[in-house]
């Protein structure tokens, strides 16, 4: 993610919604009068859906699905 000074990794919790601000603490833009602080850069997630998928890319994604429906029914029961 590019901040203000440089390029930090974020790492994305499993299951996060999509649309979901996440926070860099420290990151943003300096605080006014106090050029050694910084405040919060928020980030929020999106999602683009690839277009053109292999044949291998989509047995994989019909993979994926069959594997959390099972997960959905295990859950229920």
């Amino acid at each position: 993610v590019p901040t203000m000074g440089k390029e930090v990794y974020l790492t994305i919790p499993p299951g996060v919604k999509l649309h979901k601000a996440l926070r860099l603490k420290g990151k943003g833009m300096p605080v006014y009068n106090k050029p050694d602080k910084f405040g919060d850069l928020y980030i929020k997630l999106s999602v683009t859906i690839p277009k053109n998928l292999s044949d291998e890319e989509k047995e994989l994604f019909e993979q994926l699905k069959v594997i959390s429906r099972e997960e959905v029914l295990a859950k229920s029961n």
